[in-house]
């Protein structure tokens, strides 16, 4: 039987939770709305502030005359905010620069100075696009590291805008390497590579300045990346099929990188392929730009049903393998896939045969590309593929060492027969190098 007394205690318990779970609700509420409308204040503050006087709109207006009229007079154009009048709030954009550096000409201006969201001129000029303006005050000291409330500086917003030029003038006067990271633990490079649309710049900025390759190149050039902000960012870009950015991406030095965060980098970077949309008709790009560079393929098969399915049809196999550039890369990329797929005999005897015509077409190469073939043979099955294999491409027509090319036509008949007698010896082979 229940005891009442105890069911009514219980019951006021919960009411009383109830109760104070909506005074708790009401107390965020109301905090919410009062941190809107202390920031909805502060901009209607500034904006005052920025427009209330002659001067502010003489500099909003692009008016030098007037300006130039009230230094003739003793009057100071330094004062707060004449910066963000002439660039935040400008109605004419093509005077905006010649605003900016008579301002800048006046002594006590601070090109750093910042608004109410710790803005500066700089991060506003990035932001409206003005080129120009960036590079007046890059010359007159502005500092490009100088954060908002949000941690995002110049370069997140010129990356953000995939901004070539601007991203240019901005590293010219950079000094830190370090990553740059947002309060969303986001750097500029992430940025980047989560925006597959590219905001369209205004009229006045010619539109060949948006090059998200380049910048991803400018980027990769200049900072130390976190590993993992590396991963992170090749598998935005991945998941967006943005090939230049890919393969920058993936052409990125790893020798910047400690020992530690190297095995890192090399044991996920291939695992970010399983990312790709494969519903996009570049997939194919994408997915051989992962295999040329080589890796385990393990990983991504296990996270993509859609890239498991690709890889086990003959036809897309062939798609992935032709889509690479030039016949070196179209072998690595073919190696990297056998190592994988050796357990389907009929995909694996198409590799092989695909590899076989490939071979001749390779008239000399370098060391590096021999050595990755060596690398990635070493990772088959079979003992006996990695003796063979190897013997024929160090004696090849590969070798730029070569001194005839009767000698070069025997080294290639030797790799197709060699061939031919692995297809036949990896049907069965099992045995581990």
């Amino acid at each position: 039987m229940i005891n009442i007394n105890n069911f009514s205690t219980l019951l006021l318990k919960l009411i009383i939770i109830s109760n104070m779970q909506k005074v708790i609700g009401n107390i965020k509420k109301q905090a919410a709305a009062k941190y809107t409308d202390r920031n909805e204040s502060s901009s209607i503050h500034e904006t005052f502030l920025l427009l209330s006087s002659s001067l502010h709109r003489a500099a909003r207006d692009g008016d030098i005359a007037t300006l130039q009229k009230a230094i003739d007079s003793g009057k100071k154009i330094n004062s707060y905010g004449m910066l963000f009048a002439a660039i935040k709030y400008s109605k004419r954009p093509h005077s905006i620069k010649d605003v900016v550096k008579l301002i800048l000409e006046q002594e006590g201006t601070n090109p750093n100075q910042k608004d109410y969201d710790n803005r500066t001129a700089l991060f506003w000029a990035v932001e409206k696009w003005h080129q120009e303006t960036v590079k007046v005050l890059i010359e007159y000291g502005a500092d490009p590291y100088m954060a908002d409330n949000k941690l995002e500086t110049p370069f997140h917003i010129a990356a953000r805008h995939a901004d070539m030029r601007t991203m240019e003038m901005l590293l010219s006067k950079a000094s830190n390497k370090s990553t740059l990271l947002n309060a969303d633990n986001k750097s500029p490079l992430c940025l980047l590579a989560e925006n597959d649309l590219y905001i369209v710049p205004p009229k006045y900025v010619n539109p060949a300045c948006v090059n998200p390759p380049e910048v991803v190149q400018k980027l990769l050039e200049f900072f130390d990346f976190d590993p993992l902000d590396y991963v992170h960012a090749l598998s935005l870009a991945t998941s967006r099929n943005l090939l230049p950015p890919v393969k920058y991406l993936l052409n990125y030095d790893m020798t910047k990188f400690e020992d530690s965060a190297k095995n890192y980098v090399e044991e996920n970077l291939i695992g970010a392929l399983a990312s790709c949309n494969f519903s996009k008709p570049n997939w194919p790009e994408i997915t051989s730009a992962f295999l040329e560079r080589g890796g385990k393929l393990g990983l991504a098969m296990k996270n993509s049903r859609n890239l498991k399915a690709k890889l086990n049809n003959i036809d897309d196999v062939n798609k992935i393998i032709s889509a690479s550039d030039g016949a070196e890369k179209q072998i690595l990329c073919a190696l990297t896939l056998l190592e994988h797929l050796i357990d389907r005999t009929d995909i694996k005897e198409h590799i092989l045969k695909e590899i076989h015509n490939l071979f001749p077409s390779i008239k000399e190469t370098n060391q590096d590309f021999i050595d990755q073939c060596l690398e990635r043979i070493n990772h088959l099955p079979s003992a006996k593929i990695h003796e063979d294999l190897s013997t024929t491409l160090r004696l090849s027509a590969f070798n730029e060492n070569d001194e005839s090319a009767e000698q070069t036509g025997d080294d290639v008949e030797s790799i197709v027969l060699n061939l031919e007698e692995l297809g036949k010896d990896m049907q069965g082979s099992t045995e581990n190098p």
